[in-house]
């Protein structure tokens, strides 16, 4: 006599290809088996739990990987094994294994991975969670790894250099593939560092700032840029830009000949060129009631502040 009945079956636990046959027996212990057929059962309630937290700005160094790995509430056996992974972004390269480990975790640090040996670029990490089922779960996120830090470059003012006290443009270059900003500082007499300008746009052989120097002192200056990327790298002026503030005249005084003095031939020309800071000085001359340019006689850097030149009068023009 031949039964035909419906049955229910829960499949809520079972995940994955499986077969299905049906198997029918007499009451003299005959069998009569179907053929078997096969079925795909598509069920997340049956698989782990994982996640792996997002990392939304490049990072150096050592790095925090947080997610999630564990089995269901429904499920007795803990999981057989959770991993991490990790490869390039781009191409075709082999998963690297960097963790293993039997325990679960819910949405905290899973490990800490120490990436300072790695080539900068975008990598995938994949966090795979097997349990005793062979059923496996997985989750991946793109990082950008930066353990370089920024090109920090201070073309003008140079080292040494004298200036006015003045606006003085600070020109340089600032740059970094994640660049986030920068500060341009000065430090005075006081020893204290006094913002100039601040920027988080990079820049190359361009201005960085413009230093309004007009109120200030003259003496001892130092100039130096701190620069931050993305990942908190950072890159500051070592060792700083020391210049020179100059406010005063410098001391130009003719000596000798005294006014209206007669000479003939040549003059000894006897003066005081001095300045704390001292670079050069011209001397030059026109006849009196001119109004025609001055002419050159001497232009010199001397050693000392003191000097004389020699003038003869036959080579002057009229």
């Amino acid at each position: 006599m031949a039964v035909a009945q419906r049955l229910n079956w829960d499949t809520s636990q079972i995940d994955g290809y499986s077969s299905l046959r049906v198997k029918a027996i007499d009451q003299a212990g005959n069998i009569g088996i179907s053929q078997a057929i096969s079925i795909r059962l598509k069920n997340d309630s049956a698989l782990p739990i994982v996640q792996l937290r997002d990392i939304d700005r490049p990072v150096r160094g050592e790095i925090a990987i947080y997610g999630t790995a564990k089995m269901r509430s429904n499920q007795e056996k803990g999981l057989k094994s959770a991993s991490v992974e990790f490869r390039p972004a781009i191409g075709n390269i082999d998963w690297q294994l960097i963790y293993q480990s039997q325990l679960q975790f819910n949405n905290e640090e899973i490990f800490r991975w120490n990436t300072s040996e790695i080539d900068d670029g975008k990598y995938l990490v994949r966090l795979t969670a097997i349990d005793h089922n062979e059923y496996r779960s997985k989750s991946e996120i793109e990082i950008s790894l930066d353990n370089a830090a920024p090109t920090v470059v201070i073309d003008s003012p140079k080292i040494g250099d004298v200036l006015r006290t003045d606006i003085i443009p600070i020109i340089g270059t600032i740059n970094d593939p994640n660049f986030d900003n920068y500060v341009l500082e000065h430090l005075g007499p006081d020893d204290a560092w006094i913002e100039i300008s601040r920027s988080s746009v990079p820049i190359v052989s361009g201005k960085l700032g413009y230093w309004n120097a007009v109120q200030l002192i003259a003496g001892r200056y130092q100039i130096r840029v701190i620069a931050v990327d993305q990942a908190g790298n950072f890159t500051q002026t070592i060792p700083p830009i020391e210049i020179v503030l100059d406010d005063k005249r410098a001391i130009a005084t003719l000596t000798r000949p005294e006014s209206n003095t007669y000479a003939n031939r040549s003059v000894q020309i006897y003066g005081i060129a001095a300045d704390e800071n001292f670079d050069r000085y011209m001397l030059d001359f026109r006849s009196i009631g001119s109004t025609s340019q001055w002419h050159p006689i001497a232009v010199t850097r001397p050693n000392e502040l003191k000097e004389e030149g020699s003038w003869p009068i036959g080579n002057c023009p009229h």
